[in-house]
């Protein structure tokens, strides 16, 4: 489960060009604009990452609603979102803690590690923004998505800083992040179907996930192979956010294949050989693009991995929404969002 809030610590303090009344605030990876004087490094805050929806009948935050305030699913409040303030990226919300007594309470007395563990967003009364799903695909959906497949996605790097120094030579495969619906396709055992991030439907539905697996022949074809197996990526096309790769129709892009007997990603290897293996069968499976194996220390820095994550996508005229990263040996996955996709689309 995500948390939404999190007492972190401040690590770095720069001053911003032209600004006498907001300074940047490092917290673990995030860059953050925050009021001079709120904060000196190495203090603790309550960071409230992007996704956060912050209520307006709290008067903490009434400053923010000025500019910023929305209705969504029937609550007041603002959304946090990435934005630029003099040339400024500020990813998230730092506020001071001394303002959250409710939280401070709870963790009087605990070391660093344990604080950090703590999820505070129903503390404050947080709640996490997400589209709002058509009440009518309730009807369409046999359940939640299998326990057995993973939830797509993975942790920004952002939130994971330490894993630069900790683990410079671990390989990772990097692949271009397309900006889709999270799609899976899967068979095990006599279970099979087609799955967006939640929900599995109905056999007999029709809309785009269902269409699309048919078109391409995905469920077919798992079928007919061996394994049990989870196809996991994007849905993309027109329709579809924008359709910022300007397809003529729908697509599945795959960037994972789940080992569901053995409960793990399939290598890079594997992948491929599993891919080959199902287009004999007569899938049309495409795949995101895979750009390289690499060290982590080879990525440089965080500064370097966001600039890196800069660039064109599948379609040459298509700026890229970021890169993902996983783990050559399986032990896990990161993401690396580009700043200048989420200035130009704060609404995804």
């Amino acid at each position: 489960m995500r948390k939404l809030v999190t007492v972190r610590r401040v690590s770095s303090l720069k001053p911003i060009p032209d600004a006498d009344l907001i300074e940047c605030a490092t917290v673990e990876g995030w860059k953050c604009v925050a009021l001079k004087g709120d904060f000196a490094v190495g203090d603790q805050c309550l960071y409230f990452e992007i996704d956060s929806f912050l209520l307006e009948s709290d008067p903490r935050f009434e400053v923010l609603m000025k500019d910023n305030r929305r209705e969504w699913n029937g609550l007041f409040g603002v959304k946090i979102t990435t934005r630029e303030f003099r040339k400024q990226i500020s990813q998230g919300l730092a506020l001071p803690l001394k303002d959250f007594p409710e939280v401070q309470q709870l963790i009087e007395g605990l070391d660093d590690k344990s604080i950090r563990a703590m999820d505070f967003t129903d503390v404050v009364g947080v709640v996490k923004w997400e589209a709002i799903v058509p009440g009518e695909i309730m009807e369409t959906v046999r359940g939640g998505m299998p326990t057995y497949l993973p939830a797509t996605g993975g942790e920004r790097i952002q939130n994971i800083p330490a894993l630069i120094e900790e683990c410079p030579d671990e390989l990772f495969e990097e692949s271009i992040k397309l900006d889709g619906f999270s799609m899976s396709v899967f068979k095990h055992g006599q279970d099979c179907g087609v799955c967006d991030r939640s929900w599995w439907f109905k056999d007999d539905t029709v809309n785009e996930y269902m269409v699309t697996a048919a078109r391409q022949g995905l469920v077919e074809a798992l079928k007919k192979h061996p394994m049990s197996l989870g196809l996991q990526g994007e849905l993309i096309g027109p329709g579809v956010r924008k359709n910022k790769e300007k397809l003529a129709e729908k697509e599945f892009r795959l960037f994972r294949i789940w080992d569901i007997e053995n409960s793990r990603r399939c290598t890079p290897e594997e992948r491929d050989r599993i891919v080959l293996e199902l287009r004999e069968l007569g899938a049309n499976l495409l795949t995101t693009k895979f750009t390289g194996i690499f060290k982590l220390s080879e990525l440089g820095t965080m500064d370097d991995m966001l600039a890196r994550a800069d660039g064109t996508s599948l379609n040459p005229d298509t700026k890229r929404e970021g890169l993902f990263y996983h783990s050559v040996n399986g032990r896990g996955s990161f993401k690396v969002i580009s700043n200048r996709y989420l200035l130009k689309n704060r609404e995804a």
